[in-house]
């Protein structure tokens, strides 16, 4: 079983604060020494709090769920396919009391032919909609690639691209993007 909660406190008086709460079923199942299962099912609720702030403060609910199959193809090759249903409430959603909610198909490999560099390869894509101030449907299609190698015992350094397109049933929120990352990560 797993649960959580988020006190959600923005120090902007013009974002909703809130309560998020989850709980739900997991499951780990190996298969063979080399291929596993994991599920998720279960259920989340967002509480805004309806005081001093602008747009809807309305309670957002729903089911979420997962499915992934793990793949350990030989000593320098694994992947993983993902599938399920999210829902998501952020900063940026905040702000107007927004609530996302999407199903989502994601493959993640991991090779490291090159001793110490690990390269992640990714393919997502995500079929949802967004409620409150604007409600919208849309689809994202993406591709990733990030490159990483551990510079000290504790520190990793990575470098990534990622394109990304943006389709939706709404005027004008429709895009492509092209991001690249480099990022430093310290391990305590």
């Amino acid at each position: 079983m797993e649960s959580g909660a988020s006190l959600i406190d923005y120090s902007d008086p013009l974002v909703k604060d809130g309560l998020e709460y989850n709980a739900g079923l997991f499951y780990d199942a190996p298969l063979t020494p080399h291929i596993s299962l994991n599920s998720r099912l279960g259920y989340t609720i967002y509480s805004p709090d309806s005081k001093e702030t602008i747009g809807e403060a309305k309670q957002e609910e729903g089911v979420y769920a997962q499915l992934s199959a793990q793949h350990q193809l030989n000593q320098f090759i694994s992947h993983t396919l993902s599938a399920g249903r999210k829902s998501d409430i952020g900063l940026h959603l905040a702000l107007a009391g927004e609530y996302l909610q999407y199903y989502f198909v994601y493959w993640d490999a991991d090779l490291e032919f090159i001793h110490h560099v690990s390269i992640r390869p990714r393919i997502l894509y995500e079929n949802g909609s967004r409620t409150g101030t604007i409600n919208e449907h849309f689809d994202r299609f993406g591709l990733d690639l990030f490159v990483s190698r551990p510079v000290t015992r504790k520190l990793t350094a990575s470098v990534g691209y990622r394109h990304l397109v943006r389709q939706s049933d709404v005027r004008n929120l429709s895009y492509t993007a092209n991001s690249v990352f480099v990022t430093l990560a310290y391990r305590f």
